[in-house]
């Protein structure tokens, strides 16, 4: 008798956490049913970063319960901070609004990047959720076919002119990075609306060359000119160098001091969250992971695997929960590295 008793109870506890599963789940698809979510890139368009969050919305819906609508919006300025300052803090808290940030945009209270002492950024990358990151990238130093060097000891000793958007956008940044750790010769020279223009400057012969483009993006925009030898791939950054480039120097290898390779490792760790999607951290619980299990489900799509070899975009993802992992993770790195990383990147006096 007690036995049954016990094997009912445990029956109608299982019945119950079902039935409140589906009913949550329904709840979630009740809400976005017939709704516009706003995917908010955090630059202008026609870079890789847009191009990228277009490839997303075309599959997106339908992996969201209630396949609600995704609009595409962009809302440039200050390297994503302004996007993420809306989403966090502006815009609607309800799930309807998701922001695709630059990578460096999170880490801006960490390392300073964006604005004195990261003051500019009005929101706790650790408190916002993570959808997740459709992309683990490593970015290239590219140097034009006519340019004066062939290799990456070429830019020891020769000097070579590469555009950037701003001081602190990652084509600076890396700049300045290489230049301090290694002794390169890039000579900056900012003013650049975007990433495309900066590469068009390159085909027009202004620049000599391009410091921080990213692997997707080039190949996404750009492979023809890989193709046709019209570019030199100089040297990869991130933190594992990147299958399809092993004839490519990868920075970390070149790095004899300890502490240094820790400094880049650290800096060029937002690369493994190269293309992340979020929303403020209000939304509520059940939609997040519906909007994460939506993302990870459009990671395997076959047809979005399809749209992205077709647009010649990498797919590399990482789930929402990782992402997350992973912002912790940097925001925890012991100060004396920390401020360390943010002198390599301050701009020379």
């Amino acid at each position: 008798m007690k036995l049954k008793r016990v094997a009912s109870i445990a029956l109608i506890v299982f019945v119950g956490v079902a039935l409140a599963s589906v009913a949550r789940a329904d709840a979630v698809s009740d809400f976005f049913a017939g709704k516009d979510v706003s995917l908010i890139v955090g630059s202008a368009p026609g870079g890789g970063y847009d191009t990228a969050t277009r490839l997303l919305s075309r599959h997106y819906s339908k992996h969201i319960p209630g396949k609600p609508t995704i609009i595409v919006r962009n809302m440039p300025g200050a390297g994503s901070l302004n996007m993420m300052n809306n989403v966090a803090n502006v815009a609607a808290k309800d799930g309807t609004v998701i922001g695709a940030p630059q990578n460096t945009a999170p880490l801006e209270r960490l390392l300073h990047i964006l604005s004195k002492e990261g003051k500019n950024a009005n929101f706790d990358a650790e408190k916002l959720n993570w959808i997740g990151t459709s992309s683990q990238d490593v970015y290239l130093l590219i140097a034009w076919h006519t340019a004066p060097v062939n290799s990456f000891a070429d830019l020891l000793k020769t000097e070579i002119v590469v555009g950037s958007s701003g001081h602190n956008t990652d084509h600076s940044i890396t700049a300045r990075l290489l230049n301090q750790t290694f002794g390169t010769k890039l000579k900056i020279v900012t003013g650049y609306p975007s990433a495309q223009e900066i590469m068009l400057a390159m085909e027009r012969g202004e620049l000599q060359g391009n410091s921080g483009r990213a692997y997707s993006s080039l190949m996404s925009g750009f492979s023809h000119l890989v193709r046709d030898k019209k570019v030199k791939l100089l040297v990869q950054m991130g933190v594992t160098p990147h299958p399809d480039l092993k004839h490519v120097p990868f920075a970390l290898d070149l790095v004899k001091d300890d502490d240094e390779r820790k400094v880049l490792e650290l800096t060029f760790s937002k690369f493994q969250m190269s293309r992340p999607l979020f929303v403020a951290a209000e939304v509520p619980k059940d939609r997040v992971q519906a909007l994460r299990r939506g993302f990870d489900a459009m990671m395997k799509d076959p047809e979005m695997l399809a749209d992205a070899v077709k647009s010649q975009i990498d797919i590399d993802p990482l789930s929402g929960e990782d992402v997350q992992k992973l912002v912790h993770k940097l925001f925890s790195t012991p100060l004396p590295l920390v401020e360390k990383a943010r002198a390599l990147m301050e701009l020379p006096p």
